[in-house]
């Protein structure tokens, strides 16, 4: 297929941005030698790099990571408790320090990473603070959000159940 052509079609009917967000352009498939030479390249500029740089780093992979569960590109759902639990990772902090460092107490943090207790919008704005404000509140809210949906869907007998606890419902439909 004649690459540049298509390309030149294209140009015609969209905006280079729109092409760059849609497309995929194949190129040569690297020898195993280019490719060695590419991994001993990206791992000396990542040992080069301070560990302030790697957490940067480290941290906006997870942004990435969890704007991409909001957005429905991943077929199994991460849950906030596991993006919170790679943040402890990325963050080298134990669950008492972390708690510490977000004013929580340490049950509440182990609470929420065990999935008995949801992340609450206060802790969402001090995650974002904590992170140096690279992982954004809105993240932790919509993921916390994203399970409560993926709940109402996937749990019929709870709805069941609180609506057998309604005393009047106010309106009907009538055939």
């Amino acid at each position: 297929m004649d690459y540049d052509k298509l390309f030149e079609e294209m140009k015609k009917k969209y905006t280079l941005e729109e092409i760059a967000e849609s497309m995929f352009f194949p190129g040569k498939k690297p020898t195993s030698e280019e490719h060695a030479e590419f991994v001993k390249l990206r791992m000396e500029l990542w040992n080069s790099k301070t560990p302030e740089q790697r957490m940067k780093g480290q941290l906006l992979g997870l942004k990435y990571r969890m704007k991409g569960c909001m957005e429905g590109r991943k077929e199994n759902m991460n849950t906030t408790a596991n993006f919170l639990e790679q943040y402890l990772d990325i963050t080298n902090k134990k669950q008492k320090e972390l708690a510490h460092d977000l004013s929580i107490k340490p049950s509440t943090l182990s609470r929420i990473l065990n999935e008995k207790e949801r992340l609450t919008l206060a802790l969402a704005y001090r995650l974002e603070r904590h992170s140096g404000d690279l992982i954004p509140a809105i993240y932790w809210w919509k993921l916390a959000q994203k399970e409560i949906e993926q709940d109402i869907h996937n749990n019929p007998d709870a709805k069941l159940k609180e609506a057998k606890l309604v005393k009047n419902v106010v309106y009907r439909e009538t055939a």
